[in-house]
């Protein structure tokens, strides 16, 4: 017999090799085997190049395997109280909380494409959308460190405010009473903000210094924000600024990013005195679980503040003269409406000043730039334009980003034939000429 079942003993089959009884289709069986053989060989051998690299061999094979964390590393506790008895246990006995809402035009870009909607700012009884998420997961996490409840809410990258600036949620830049008005407040904000840009963190976190410098206290400042940090020199300078004072920074990403400048921030940021920042995925957590996200947020606490004791950071909180000033100033246009109670105007807080000592900041609009120089993407002055099909030009970077998710013109929104982006060598020298001419 060349093949089938057997009731008993070995039968050669007749193609090279003896069949094992009773385990029906021989040719399967055999095959299978050696997949399973190969599959435990290889995984051997990635084990030993992981511990040869000196990484973890356990959470390597899980990313591998599709349910690794990446850059969101397993906060390693099981519950939230979990990481509040962890919290206790590096010396947290409070904590405030400051919260940065991104309200950039990518927003709208994002919100269609990702959620089917208007924007991700959009607003809907039945369902958070993912700022009120993280903020509910957020301030949920530590409510029991944040005894006063108070939370200090904060928007920016919005026809007002752009990266110069942030605004508050309440009158005369004063933190909302709880979660319940943070929450509240920012869903009557939302839907009455004109979207802008471009995106920068600097002014936020040098607002969130000065809070810490007012109060002498440690607190967490959450940025919630939907893409790419677009003046990475002012957010670099302010990160690292920020690492002198008892404040952790922690970036929730909505969206789809792209994320990699986040990442770096996260990783590999040089001329910090401790590791300040988190950067956590939002889309990499399951949606809806407040927990989960409030456990990745907040993982790295417990070291960040050990590191800070350690250094004496406490102590220094608050010291006179240190920091930025503020300016409050209201914002044009008047007030917001909504069901919040007390809707006073929105107040814009110009926050975050470079010291006179400071490189110069990018080119902008203000400092005389030619229109033409300007991204209509990311609002910045090109470093690397090039023409897309619809004759306008565009940041190499961000066109290639928008052209992933799209086939139409960022402009017009018309139909793209060609996805091909042309090198524009004429624009890129008057630039450079610009830059010098302006010691840039």
């Amino acid at each position: 017999m060349a093949g089938g079942k057997y009731a008993q003993g070995q039968q050669h089959s007749g193609n090279g090799r003896y069949d094992l009884p009773a385990y029906g289709n021989t040719d399967s069986w055999h095959d299978d085997d050696m997949r399973v053989a190969v599959i435990i060989l290889l995984m051997a051998l990635g084990w030993i190049y992981l511990k040869l690299r000196g990484k973890d061999a356990n959470k390597g094979w899980l990313e591998a395997l599709g349910v690794g964390f990446g850059e969101n590393d397993p906060p390693g506790f099981a519950s939230l109280e979990e990481l509040v008895e962890a919290l206790k246990g590096a010396g947290v006995s409070k904590a405030g909380l400051i919260v940065g809402v991104d309200f950039t035009r990518s927003n709208e870009w994002t919100g269609e494409r990702v959620y089917g909607n208007g924007s991700m700012h959009e607003i809907d009884d039945r369902k958070p959308n993912p700022y009120q998420e993280v903020l509910r997961g957020v301030g949920r996490g530590l409510g029991p460190l944040n005894r006063a409840e108070k939370i200090w809410c904060y928007g920016f990258g919005d026809e007002n405010t752009r990266d110069e600036a942030v605004f508050c949620f309440m009158a005369d830049d004063q933190p909302c009473a709880n979660l319940a008005q943070a929450l509240d407040r920012y869903a009557s904000i939302a839907p009455a903000v004109s979207l802008s840009g471009p995106t920068s963190f600097a002014p936020l976190i040098r607002k969130a210094i000065e809070i810490v410098q007012d109060t002498r206290e440690y607190h967490c400042l959450v940025i919630i924000a939907d893409g790419q940090v677009t003046k990475e020199r002012d957010t670099v300078r302010a990160i690292q600024d920020a690492s002198n004072y008892p404040l952790s920074i922690i970036m929730v990403g909505v969206g789809e990013g792209p994320w990699e400048t986040c990442r770096e921030f996260d990783n590999r940021l040089p001329g910090r005195r401790y590791d300040n920042f988190r950067f956590v995925e939002h889309r990499r957590l399951k949606y809806g679980d407040a927990e989960a996200l409030a456990l990745s947020a907040l993982a790295e606490v417990p070291d960040q503040y050990r590191a800070i004791r350690a250094l004496g950071i406490m102590e220094g909180a608050g010291a006179p003269g240190s920091g930025p000033t503020s300016v409050a100033a209201s914002v044009a246009g008047g007030g917001v409406s909504g069901s919040a109670p007390s809707m006073a105007p929105v107040n814009m807080v110009m926050s975050g000043s470079a010291p006179p000592s400071a490189p110069p900041s990018e080119l902008d609009e203000d400092e005389g730039v030619p229109q033409d120089f300007i991204c209509p993407l990311t609002l910045e002055v090109m470093i690397d334009p090039v023409v897309c099909e619809d004759g306008h030009s565009y940041e190499r970077g961000a066109l290639e980003a928008w052209l992933r998710n799209h086939d139409t013109s960022p402009m017009s929104n018309a139909h793209l034939n060609s996805k091909m982006a042309v090198p524009n060598h004429a624009l890129r020298n008057s630039i450079e000429a610009f830059r010098r001419e302006r010691g840039y």
